[in-house]
Parts: structure tokens; sequence; C-alpha cells
């Protein structure tokens, strides 16, 4: 679950719905700062029962996923993770629902493959 706070002081939690051929939570977020001209200035993720935090005001934000699963046992463990985009980089901040953290940085154009961006100009 991802929390975003808004350049207007709201706080938008992702709400938990499906969808099907539609925009996911994370681009009707994005589209909405666009139409309203607000920024996002700040994101948490939540799994299980841990807190990661974004860099705060950072350029932009992209929300990504990515599951590791073992070759030769029946392990898997998705990840979610926010992304801040400050220039050229991704400061990646990644947690599972077992509370497990990882943080890494990555040139920005190389995250589109975690995330659930339509484009690489979709970063808000």
């Amino acid at each position: 679950m991802w929390v975003a706070h808004l350049s207007n002081g709201e706080i938008v939690e992702e709400p938990q719905v499906e969808f099907k051929d539609e925009l996911s939570p994370w681009h009707l977020l994005i589209e909405r700062c666009r139409r309203d001209n607000l920024r996002i200035v700040f994101v948490q993720v939540k799994r299980g029962n841990t807190w990661v935090n974004s860099i705060r005001n950072a350029d932009g934000y992209a929300c990504l996923y990515q599951m590791i699963a073992g070759l030769n046992s029946h392990s898997m463990s998705l990840f979610q993770g926010i992304a801040s985009i400050v220039g050229d980089y991704a400061f990646i901040c990644w947690v599972n629902d077992q509370g497990i953290v990882s943080q890494e940085i990555q040139q920005r154009d190389a995250i589109h493959v975690h995330s659930n961006l339509r484009e690489k100009h979709d970063l808000l």
C-alpha cells in the first residue's frame, strides 16, 4: 500500500480495489495531480507491518514492483517499492510482506522495467 502526500497538504492512500483494463490507482493519482496542478511531495509504502519512506520533495516518484523466486524451491517474495527521482537517478526503497527492506540506486531510465508506468514520462 502506498500513501502519497500532496502539495496541498492532502494525504492520499492507495485504494484497495481490483481494476481491469483501466488505470491503476497510481495512474489515477498522477492524472489527478496533473489536472489539479498538484505535486506529490512525499510517498510512503507499507508491506506487512513495515513502512519505507521516499525522499521528500524529489523531482518525481514511481511506484515499483518486483518478484524474487527461488529457482529450485517454491519460495517467492513480492516486493513493492517507491522510487524517488532526483536528477538522472532513482533512489529506491523496497519492502516485502515479511518486512525485509532493501535499497538501491539506479539510472532513472532503468526503473521502467519494475514499474507500472505506461510511459517513461509518467513519473510524478
